[in-house]
């Protein structure tokens, strides 16, 4: 919902803007340069992705425009695990916290905080498959 709330201010804002400087606003308004913005964007993503990550981001879209999916506890949590890797850190080194990262799941330190794995696995540790 955020999300285009935050579109619609920005396009209001840059419009009145522009008015407010004696521009035309027409000039905002070119759907054959859209498409061809849109369309390089499209093609452009479509080149450089496999399928597997374009199926990811045509799913999470509605995801997205969903608002938020984390509560405060989870972020309460998230912030408590990121204390207590920032203080194993400062006290046995940087190399100590390798384990952690390597396997999360298996960790110290996710089994200190209330946090699920795949809460955990979404906000902090980068899994690749």
């Amino acid at each position: 919902m955020f999300v285009i709330i935050g579109l619609v201010v920005l396009s209001v804002c840059i419009v009145v803007g522009f008015v407010i400087e004696h521009g035309n606003p027409m000039l905002f308004f070119q759907p054959v340069e859209m498409l061809i913005i849109l369309g390089a964007a499209a093609g452009s993503f479509i080149i450089a992705n496999p399928m597997k990550v374009i199926k990811h981001v045509a799913h999470s879209i509605p995801h997205m425009l969903k608002g938020k999916s984390f509560s405060k506890k989870d972020y309460m949590d998230l912030l408590t695990m990121l204390f207590d890797i920032l203080s194993k850190m400062k006290k046995e080194g940087i190399l100590a916290i390798e384990s952690d990262i390597e396997t999360p799941a298996e960790s110290e330190l996710s089994r200190n905080t209330l946090l699920s794995w795949q809460t955990m696995k979404r906000s902090v540790f980068c899994v690749t498959t």
